[in-house]
Formats: C-alpha cells, structure tokens, sequence
C-alpha cells in the first residue's frame, strides 16, 4: 500500500505556524537523524528517513533557533524530489560542511502530566479505519506543551534530546503512530520544546 504525506508542525506563540516538515512515506515508517546546527544562522538540520518503499531519499528539515517563529521548521526543496541524484549530494556536502554536530542532552523519554484530549474511535482513512488520538503532554523539563495526533496507540515518547544552553532553548525528537496505514507506522518529528507556560506545538501527518 502506497501512502503519501506530509508532517505539519503548529506551533501556537500568539501566530499560528504550520510548517511542513517531511515528505512522503510509502509503506514504512520516518525516522529522525540530526544533522548539525550553524552557529550563525542559529538554525538546526536533521534528515528525515523514509524507510518503506518509496525509494525516496531522506528529506532535510530546517528549524530556526533565532526568530519569532522558533516553533516551526520547513523542509528544503532541494532534498524532497523524485530520487537521489548528483545535486542532491552536492547541496547535502554543502549544508553538511558547515554545521556543528549536536550534542544529545540524555533526558527521560517519558512525559510529564500526558493527557488524551481526543479520541475518535474508527475514522476512515484511505481504505482503513483507525482508533485516533491527540495527545498532550510536557517534555524536557518546559513548561509548554507537545500535542500529537496519533493512530492505534496514544503513546508518545521523546526518543533524543538536545539543548542549547545559550539559547535557553531545546530541542525534541518525538516518536508516535502518525501513519494511518497497515496498522501505523511510527513517525519521529523534531520540534523546538516550547518553554512558556500556555504555549504549545501540534505535531500531524498529513495525506498529500
């Protein structure tokens, strides 16, 4: 079964952010790796790796460390076409070269004060139907809130962890079901931890 999506990442700062973050999934899960931050643009890489059967190569996800929307992130054209190809390559050395690796800050997976706001048992989506949640919890220690759409399982873990002290900011990689596909599959989204009390980021996978 072929699925195609996207993640949108909400973040609520007064402004509403909805960013795209990943590209398609076909068949398997999206997982996370970081790829470094520039100090100068204060901006965070991490590749989005599409593990079922679309052949596709890891989407590259942008988040900004240093602006008024530090709660959303944008993937880069470049990284989200048909396949790889010699550009591809060339533009990733490039990026690459000049970031600092991240440095994971091990914290507790498990979140703090989590609450299943929603749940809509058997929606349809595409030729399945699924048990869907949204969940709320806190993370890192901050005082704003995660929220996540999830299927089958309202289990939401923060799987790494990296801070940036200077910055007084963090940042997660979150872990649930968000494919509604042969049973879920698991996305991984990294997202700024919003710090303020009353804050909060909405993480989705959305069909394309």
């Amino acid at each position: 079964m072929s699925v195609a999506g996207r993640i949108g990442c909400i973040g609520f700062l007064g402004v509403i952010l909805l960013v795209q973050l990943a590209g398609a999934s076909t068949g398997g899960a999206d997982l996370c790796a970081p790829l470094g931050w520039d100090r100068a643009t204060k901006e965070a890489f991490f590749a989005i790796r599409h593990k079922g059967e679309s052949g596709l190569p890891p989407t590259v996800v942008r988040l900004r460390l240093g602006g008024p929307d530090t709660v959303g992130c944008d993937r880069l054209p470049w990284s989200t076409g048909s396949g790889l190809d010699s550009t591809y390559n060339t533009r990733l050395r490039q990026l690459t070269r000049k970031l600092t690796p991240l440095e994971e800050d091990p914290w507790t997976t498990m979140p703090s004060l989590p609450q299943i706001a929603s749940r809509e048992s058997l929606v349809a989506i595409g030729d399945g139907r699924y048990t869907r949640y949204r969940v709320s919890a806190r993370f890192g220690g901050r005082d704003g809130t995660i929220e996540a759409i999830t299927y089958v399982d309202p289990t939401v873990r923060m799987v790494r962890h990296y801070s940036f002290r200077e910055l007084q900011m963090s940042i997660g990689v979150f872990s649930f079901i968000g494919i509604p596909s042969e049973g879920g599959y698991e996305v991984q989204v990294p997202a700024v931890i919003p710090s303020k009390r009353g804050t909060r980021t909405v993480l989705q996978w959305m069909p394309e």
